[in-house]
């Protein structure tokens, strides 16, 4: 078995313990899970355990009942690289196994090996004096009781966790250096990212008593970077930023916001009347659609000054104080499917 496989398999039996010790050891967010006949059956991921441990599996308890057993693989003649990069940029995963007819893996694919390919390719020239800032402080009440035993940024979804899921979105389009403003359970989330060790530049605004989503923004005045991508740590976008930038850059704005248009259908029959209360029409649950904020923004490094220093700010009062000073605000609109928003439970559970 090739080194790189035998770095990224666990055999069924094993116990959760051994598997920690594996991803820690390797670096790893996923196993690839394999039998004794060494023939692939799953994939167990640090979500995984974590999901397992919350629900009081203990360390000695085996893998066998953990593990996810639908998930993705290719096989040798279905393989390419384009193929594997539009999966792990759709499904949002680690690592991809390469299996044969009988099941057994001939080559593991990992995320960050594509994404340097593809970056080298097509992303060669970065997007110029910009940085990302990623809102992380929040106490995250929308998605208890998850976010009572971890932070938002660190709650699981798909094999990684929400922070991992925003980084990759960026780092596809070579953007490589981060902020992260956190404030509820500062400590966990140091912790994590001192074990994680992301290939990227960051460091931590540490709020010492919460500031709303756009208070610490204040603190972020460099001439360093003319612009900030700014984002919710519960915010996901398929989108191109290289784009996104043009456009920023082309019409001159100080405050691009991400919008997408969502449609959303009553579950009412809607009515309306006139003189005497007389029915004018009835419309049996209409389609109603909206253009939304998804919560991403690129924003000048100078609208930053407009926030008042140690106070509670939010980003509508930014963008409402940037609109009165005859600040160039524009939309950037991408499809509803290419926004996904983490924040709630309803559609984090769903």
């Amino acid at each position: 078995m090739l080194k790189k496989i035998k770095k990224s398999t666990i055999y069924n039996s094993s116990i959760i313990s051994k598997a920690l010790l594996k991803m820690q050891k390797f670096g790893l967010k996923t196993l690839i899970v394999i039998d004794k006949a060494d023939k692939y059956l799953g994939t167990l991921s640090d979500g995984d355990v974590r999901r397992s441990l919350i629900k009081k599996k203990k360390l000695s308890d085996r893998i066998n009942g953990i593990f996810k057993k639908k998930t993705i693989y290719l096989t040798k003649k279905k393989y390419s690289i384009s193929k594997v990069r539009n999966l792990f940029l759709k499904k949002r995963i680690d690592l991809i196994p390469i299996i044969s007819k009988n099941k057994k893996i001939l080559d593991v694919v990992n995320y960050y090996d594509v994404n340097k390919k593809i970056t080298k390719k097509r992303f060669s020239k970065r997007i110029p004096g910009t940085a990302v800032v990623v809102v992380a402080g929040g106490k995250g009440t929308r998605l208890l009781p998850y976010t009572k035993i971890l932070p938002k940024p660190l709650i699981p979804y798909k094999g990684k966790t929400l922070i991992e899921h925003v980084i990759n979105q960026f780092t596809a389009f070579s953007l490589k250096n981060f902020i992260f403003t956190i404030n509820y359970k500062a400590l966990t989330f140091k912790a994590f990212f001192q074990e994680l060790n992301p290939p990227i530049n960051y460091k931590y605004i540490v709020e010492k008593k919460p500031l709303g989503t756009a208070g610490s923004l204040r603190k972020i005045i460099s001439k360093k970077y003319k612009n900030y991508f700014v984002v919710t740590c519960d915010t996901l976008i398929q989108a191109d930023f290289n784009k996104i930038y043009k456009f920023h850059m082309k019409n001159n704005n100080d405050i691009t916001i991400i919008s997408a248009k969502i449609s959303n259908k009553l579950p009412y029959g809607v009515l309306k009347d006139k003189a005497k209360n007389k029915l004018e029409y009835f419309n049996e649950k209409p389609l109603v659609k909206y253009t939304v904020n998804t919560g991403m923004y690129l924003i000048k490094s100078e609208i930053f000054k407009l926030i008042p220093n140690h106070k509670v700010y939010n980003m509508n009062e930014l963008i409402l104080k940037a609109q009165s000073l005859g600040k160039n605000i524009s939309l950037y609109k991408i499809k509803e499917k290419s926004w996904r928003d983490l924040g709630k439970i309803s559609t984090f559970e769903k």
